[in-house]
């Protein structure tokens, strides 16, 4: 998937089965530019949404959730995570009981014990930008996967790397 940072992304619809509380979310990304609020992956408007990975000109990534009691929490990942024209696979993990996890090509990079239940959204998954706020993505992402579970370590490395038993 290339986006131009301009105008292009991908609107998967607003089915009710993308709304999770408990989430897996795997892909392969090389940006030709850090800037603030890359919409990489986007379920739900600004401070309305289920899940959300976005970037800031910084390097690092951005988890924000709404949660089923009113409440709103995000965090930033360290600097630097995001290094332009260079690929790597990225994973965020998200249960309750577990809080959120971030990886980077299969090392943890980030965790919290964040423990509320994300809101559902009527919003649609966008892949590339956060509509209708222009924060679009200026590189490629490849294989773009969500799942309703977290997975494992091994089991994201599997992913990574394409090995048996993938897709979980």
């Amino acid at each position: 998937l290339e986006f131009d940072g301009n105008d292009d992304w991908i609107d998967c619809g607003s089915d009710p089965s993308l709304d999770l509380t408990t989430w897996t979310i795997a892909f392969w990304l090389k940006v030709n530019e850090n800037k603030n609020y890359n919409g990489f992956i986007i379920k739900g408007n600004d401070a309305a949404e289920n899940y959300e990975v976005l970037g800031f000109a910084d390097g690092s990534f951005h988890f924000p959730i709404q949660h089923t009691d009113g409440s709103r929490t995000y965090v930033n990942t360290d600097t630097g995570v995001i290094i332009p024209d260079e690929w790597a696979h990225f994973t965020y993990t998200y249960d309750a009981s577990e809080g959120r996890r971030f990886y980077k090509d299969g090392a943890l990079v980030f965790e919290d014990t964040e423990s509320g239940t994300p809101q559902a959204s009527t919003d649609p998954l966008i892949i590339g930008n956060e509509s209708p706020m222009s924060r679009n993505v200026n590189g490629i992402m490849d294989d773009v996967r969500i799942y309703s579970h977290v997975m494992t370590e091994p089991e994201i490395l599997g992913a990574m790397e394409g090995g048996e038993g993938y897709p979980y």
